[in-house]
């Protein structure tokens, strides 16, 4: 059974243990994400636009990779039946088309499309995932925030996140970051997924709009 990740428990939680993150919680509306629950679909998203589709704002090159296929999702024995050029001209690099194509291989197997990820402690997916060619830890992070709710997840390799929280939390962007954010993040502990998605949700904000948030 795992936490849920956006109750007002949570929510009270967040803003009890952080006073920065509170007054950005006062900035944006709760975020709310529909988890397709589809461990294949949202690794291509991750794959195909180095970014997980609940977090996209604008036309993707993965976007253009589901027009190839009836009903708009690709199937793996699909994808591997398509020619290489017709999926290449999507936009997408020769890396990717061998990765994404890799997937698509290992999810034609039962071991892959009969496993109940949601059973699995978050270390478990990490493991399996990260055996997996072109899958790094930031992938899976994403993976286990969004696809599975899981609800202690800080992607400490996230551009968007380490940037955004160098700001607010006014951190020296020319030291190392990953103690200073670990610290951070630790105060969000058992929260830190919910956390991350009010970030997120922020930093999307129109850049006169992040200017009133009051900064201690």
């Amino acid at each position: 059974m795992h936490l849920p990740t956006n109750t007002p428990e949570a929510i009270q939680y967040l803003r009890q243990s952080d006073p920065v993150l509170a007054r950005l919680m006062d900035s944006v509306p709760a975020p709310v994400y529909d988890s397709s629950g589809d461990v294949y679909y949202d690794l291509l998203s991750c794959v195909v636009d180095q970014q997980i589709h609940y977090r996209a704002n604008r036309k993707t090159s993965f976007t253009s990779l589901l027009a190839l296929f009836p009903g708009g999702y690709p199937h793996p024995a699909h994808l591997l039946r398509l020619p290489e050029d017709e999926v290449l001209a999507t936009k997408l690099s020769v890396i990717k088309y061998r990765t994404v194509c890799n997937l698509a291989t290992h999810w034609l197997t039962g071991e892959w499309n009969q496993t109940d990820w949601n059973t699995l402690a978050d270390e478990t997916v990490r493991q399996r995932l990260g055996a997996l060619g072109g899958i790094g830890p930031w992938t899976t992070d994403m993976i286990l925030l969004f696809t599975l709710g899981r609800p202690d997840v800080f992607p400490m390799d996230d551009y968007q996140l380490k940037k955004t929280l160098t700001t607010l939390y006014q951190l020296p962007a020319d030291q190392p970051l990953t103690t200073p954010l670990a610290t951070i993040a630790q105060r969000w502990t058992p929260y830190r997924s919910l956390a991350c998605q009010y970030i997120w949700a922020y930093a999307s904000l129109p850049a006169k709009t992040k200017l009133l948030l009051p900064i201690p």
